[in-house]
């Protein structure tokens, strides 16, 4: 486990020596997007409470149950774009994905 929440981290970077994390708290931080992320091992990535607009760069969490994102800060009339190569990796084992609190509307 990996505890980088409440901080004023704004790039996720220099995780390399995690490869076998399984958890990952980046909550209330000011991350705007997600890097390609080399984690094979990793089930649960906690970003609520960021600024990112996208959910990408996950295509390698192959193991990854759950994905909470809600709640991110971004401008007015602004939605998250889903990539759909990360989405089809997510869907092979995802079993928790909190989008709540970003006014999706589709």
């Amino acid at each position: 486990m990996l505890y980088l929440y409440d901080n004023q981290i704004e790039v996720i970077e220099n995780l390399n020596f995690a490869g076998l994390l399984q958890y990952l708290y980046l909550q209330n931080n000011s991350i705007k997007e997600i890097p390609r992320l080399n984690m094979p091992n990793l089930k649960k990535l906690f970003l609520d409470d960021n600024e990112i607009s996208a959910i990408a760069g996950l295509q390698e969490c192959y193991n990854l149950e759950e994905l909470t994102l809600s709640r991110q800060r971004l401008p007015t009339f602004t939605s998250l774009q889903f990539d759909e190569n990360t989405m089809q990796t997510l869907s092979r084992g995802l079993q928790v994905l909190d989008l709540s609190g970003n006014g999706l509307t589709d």
